[in-house]
């Protein structure tokens, strides 16, 4: 026969067990924070990708925004640096007649020296490569400074005072597609009229006096356009003046 008894006190046992074990591990669950933890860990990691894609984000446009306002400002620098012209072919000065086949006309100076000057300097220009075009057909848009050992004068194009200088053409010799606007391709002679003399002696010049340019004498001519730098054109007269004279 069996032992109901044993069974029933063995089935209670084992129920008993199975309740604490029950609560123990549904203790143990609730004290497990792992996965919470594994949780916070990934948002938290989220977090500083976000953070750091959109801190590179706003670095790499701010460089691109500076590079390229470094790079207009460059070209704008670059643009105002150089001459918007360059000089084509040879720089001539001429004379009026004078005794002789080649002989030049002399300045009967107020004080009674004369000798011979030059009465005109004419040159050749175009734009250079890259240069926005240039209006020609008013010469008042042009500043003008002449300058030699005996003057120094500045003026717009269109001489509205003169001094060594007394008047400016430019005459355009290829036109383009625009007639009175210097394109690329196009080319145009300037020709800078220069004035006798206004007074000559000891002592200081007169701040409007004019002392001509003569034989063996250097010049310098700017021409400053609105929109670039200067075209300098510098050369020194030979000792003795023709009519003609190439100056190399």
């Amino acid at each position: 026969m069996y032992n109901f008894s044993l069974f029933i006190n063995y089935k209670k046992v084992t129920n008993q067990l199975f309740k604490m074990q029950f609560l123990k591990s549904l203790k143990n669950f609730s004290r497990d924070n792992s996965g919470v933890t594994g949780l916070e860990t990934a948002i938290i990691l989220i977090a500083f990708v976000v953070v750091a894609a959109v801190f590179a984000f706003t670095v790499m446009t701010t460089g691109l925004f500076s590079t390229e306002k470094a790079k207009t400002t460059s070209q704008a620098a670059l643009t105002e640096a150089s001459s918007s012209f360059i000089l084509k072919g040879s720089v001539t000065a001429t004379c009026a007649a004078g005794a002789g086949p080649l002989g030049c006309k002399k300045d009967l100076a107020p004080v009674g020296v004369a000798d011979e000057y030059v009465e005109s300097i004419t040159f050749t220009i175009a734009l250079a490569i890259g240069a926005e075009q240039q209006r020609i057909d008013d010469e008042s848009v042009f500043a003008i400074h002449y300058f030699d050992e005996n003057n120094d004068f500045r003026t717009s194009g269109d001489v509205p005072r003169q001094g060594i200088v007394t008047a400016v053409a430019i005459t355009e010799v290829i036109t383009g597609s625009i007639p009175g606007v210097l394109e690329g391709g196009d080319s145009a002679t300037v020709t800078v009229s220069l004035n006798l003399n206004t007074g000559k002696g000891g002592g200081a010049k007169p701040i409007d006096d004019v002392i001509h340019l003569g034989a063996g004498q250097k010049f310098r001519i700017e021409i400053i356009s609105p929109k670039g730098g200067t075209l300098v054109v510098e050369r020194t007269l030979p000792k003795n003046l023709t009519r003609n004279m190439n100056l190399q």
